[in-house]
């Protein structure tokens, strides 16, 4: 945004021009003059449509018209005047301009050699309701919306006490966009902090108009399918995460918050996984773990199996698939690549289709294109099977389903190309990846492993409450020094 270095010069028709001039042919801007009781003149200048009218009319307006406003201070007017809980003097024309965006009024009044800035807004948001994308059965409802104040407010209700922080950023060099940070003092890794602070300062954008202007700009491995930030609509997830010592980041217009560092047991975890039975809840994430890595090599393996060593399997198995395949005219790697091709165009135009009509879509135009080509011939069965059973634990895990895509196809034509050996490279590949990876300092396989449980209770399994440890899971804990 341009800056304007200009200051406020107590003199009304000066002041008043140059505020025109900043929001000329601006159709919303208003300006309402009002004479004081002692004839001392003022200005109001506002965004139509932003503030809240009865709060200008009753409580600024009103008391002006009836006040003593000649030879007094910007400080005077707040305190004997106004009768609104936030004010405060502005002497910077670039200031003023910023805040009458935010819907915020601006008062100048002849003779005082500062504006006053007023708190009225009033802006048209979306009410609060549960995120689609993030349901559940079982616990809160609340979701974030548009408005970043509602969003702090939203998380703050559920971390009462001084300890929370939320600092407020502005970005943007075209439109000033105010951001926020979050944190628990007692909890946040402070090389975390510092760290995701440095990255922020480094933002160079015309405007942000949602979290993922900064989350691609600022994550780890900006290269890498997998997801070193987290992202969600739900207060309640970003403030456990805040408990567990991390750092969330609240955008002006975008109900998504983002969370960092961000490991990757994070993926297949659930909101609704403390709101339900323990045992439970361990079972649901051991099936979406056990689910990403069945989508992404079952396809492989069994190309693995029937074209380079069919004499692995089962003698009944084996003649079963091979009079599947006989009056098939594509090579099992064929077939594989072109049921996942459908499988996924079938998928997209589901999503892309108004949500009254794309599940039903997808679902009867898989099974009628399965069945059909597979009674004209033109795949066999078992292919048939594993693609769609391929297909389908992919979506068990949301967030992962691009790196699924991405690897699945990667690991079958390396496995179509050099049998085991290819989808050995191809899964060591994999796992080689996840181990290079960091999030904000932290590795992102920290706590993936066995041995963690004892220390958090919440890796591939959740503990009981009574076992859970609350504050903070890490790194605070490990890396603590100076906290």
């Amino acid at each position: 945004m341009t800056q304007d270095n200009r200051l406020v010069s107590g003199r009304l028709p000066e002041d008043l021009a140059v505020m025109q001039s900043l929001f000329e042919r601006d159709g919303t801007f208003r300006v309402r003059e009002i004479e004081a009781a002692d004839h001392t003149m003022t200005v109001l200048c506002f965004i139509d449509g932003l503030v809240n009218g009865h709060v200008l009319n009753e409580n600024i307006i009103r008391p002006i018209q009836h006040a003593q406003l000649a030879g007094g201070s910007a400080e005077q007017i707040i305190r004997q005047t106004l009768a609104t809980a936030t004010c405060r003097p502005e002497q910077r024309f670039s200031e003023l301009a910023f805040m009458v965006s935010l819907g915020n009024g601006i008062l100048f009044v002849e003779g005082i050699p500062d504006a006053v800035v007023i708190d009225i807004k009033s802006w048209p948001v979306r009410g609060i309701a549960e995120p689609d994308n993030e349901r559940v059965l079982q616990g809160p409802r609340e979701g974030f919306n548009e408005a970043l104040l509602t969003n702090v407010a939203l998380v703050r209700r559920r971390l009462t006490g001084s300890d929370f922080k939320a600092e407020y950023l502005r970005f943007g060099e075209v439109a000033e966009n105010g951001l926020c940070l979050c944190y628990l003092e007692s909890c946040v890794d402070k090389k975390v902090l510092q760290e995701v602070r440095r990255r922020l300062e480094g933002l160079e954008l015309s405007a942000v108009l949602d979290t993922n202007y900064i989350a691609e700009q600022i994550r780890d491995s900006r290269d890498s399918s997998f997801r070193t930030i987290g992202a969600t609509e739900r207060p309640d997830i970003v403030a456990a995460k805040l408990l567990e010592g991390r750092v969330a980041i609240l955008c002006e217009g975008c109900p998504t918050a983002l969370t960092a560092p961000y490991l990757f047991l994070e993926l297949f975890q659930c909101n609704e996984d403390y709101y339900v039975s323990y045992h439970y809840a361990s079972f649901q994430r051991c099936l979406r773990i056990f689910g990403f890595f069945l989508s992404i090599l079952l396809p492989s393996f069994f190309i693995a199996l029937v074209c380079y060593q069919p004499d692995l399997l089962p003698s009944a198995l084996t003649f079963t698939v091979a009079e599947a395949r006989q009056n098939v005219p594509f090579s099992t790697v064929g077939e594989a690549v072109l049921l996942l091709l459908i499988f996924d165009l079938l998928r997209e135009s589901g999503a892309r289709s108004p949500s009254n009509v794309g599940q039903a879509l997808s679902v009867v135009s898989s099974i009628v294109l399965g069945q059909a080509a597979s009674e004209a011939g033109y795949v066999g069965a078992p292919i048939l099977i594993i693609t769609a059973f391929a297909g389908v634990t992919g979506v068990m895990s949301p967030r992962l389903f691009g790196v699924s895509l991405l690897y699945r196809y990667s690991i079958l034509l390396l496995t179509s190309v050099c049998g085991y050996l290819g989808f050995c490279i191809g899964f060591f590949a994999l796992l080689l990846r996840l181990s290079s990876i960091e999030s904000f300092g932290v590795p992102y396989t920290q706590y993936a492993y066995l041995s963690s449980q004892r220390q958090t209770g919440d890796t591939f399994l959740r503990a009981s409450w009574s076992r859970l440890r609350a504050l903070p899971v890490f790194p605070v804990r490990e890396r603590g020094k100076g906290h």
